[in-house]
């Protein structure tokens, strides 16, 4: 029992090591729009977190900075929160 604890406790930052590469490596793919939602998004990701409230805030947030419009936000908000979910992996 004590082995399995502890192989879980050694491999539990490896997999979170894979699911913040592979989510670079989606984030890499996106266009600019989805890219700069991703950003501000992904430093509040945890495990537990709700995507769809992070990514609508973030990308609430860039709409009202003038940064893009509200139409261009909810066409890209999808692609950013797909690569998010990686990294909560």
């Amino acid at each position: 029992m004590k082995h399995i604890i502890v192989l879980a406790l050694v491999l539990l930052p490896v997999s979170a090591l894979a699911g913040q590469s592979e989510a670079n490596t989606c984030a890499a793919a996106l266009n600019a729009p989805a890219k700069q939602i991703y950003d501000a998004s992904a430093p509040h990701v945890t495990p537990t977190s709700d995507l769809q409230n992070i990514v609508r805030a973030q990308a609430r947030d860039l709409v009202l900075s003038g940064q893009m419009t509200r139409q261009v936000a909810q066409a890209n908000a999808m692609s950013a929160g797909k690569c998010l979910q990686k990294l909560q992996s």
